[in-house]
């Protein structure tokens, strides 16, 4: 099923919404590895059941800017290409998957500018190293 533009941009509001509101849980994508291992989302490739929503198998990638939650059992995923060209964009290597318990028929989302929003929004949720050095901070203050 191939999504169309008003869906995917409903279907990420909603992911919007549900994750600032806390009622879905974002994880590092290569923590899941039953998932990781599946996708076969090595630091150097992807499967061929990925090579059409992946452009460039060769790329490495980018654990630190993606992410994995789970609805139903099914996995939304925002993958990151590793990228060493500061010419090539963010926006180009982000990626927003649709994967079933299967791992068949990934779909990938196209709503670039909302995806890095979404993307955004799911970072910060973790804790950065200026976080670390707040609390570290107040904790002394204390």
């Amino acid at each position: 099923m191939i999504l169309n533009d008003d869906k995917h941009h409903e279907l990420l509001s909603s992911l919007f919404v549900l994750t600032k509101e806390d009622k879905i849980t974002w994880n590092y994508l290569d923590s899941e590895k039953p998932l990781f291992i599946s996708l076969n989302l090595t630091p150097y490739g992807v499967n061929e059941s990925l090579s059409l929503v992946l452009l460039n198998r060769t790329q490495k990638f980018d654990a630190s800017n993606s992410f994995y939650t789970s609805v139903n059992n099914n996995y939304i995923v925002i993958y990151v290409l590793y990228s060493n060209n500061d010419e090539e964009s963010f926006v180009s290597r982000l990626k927003l998957l649709l994967v079933p318990r299967t791992y068949k028929s990934v779909e990938e989302v196209k709503c670039p500018n909302e995806i890095v929003r979404l993307q955004t929004l799911i970072k910060s949720k973790f804790p950065s190293p200026d976080d670390i050095i707040n609390d570290i901070m107040n904790l002394a203050k204390q």
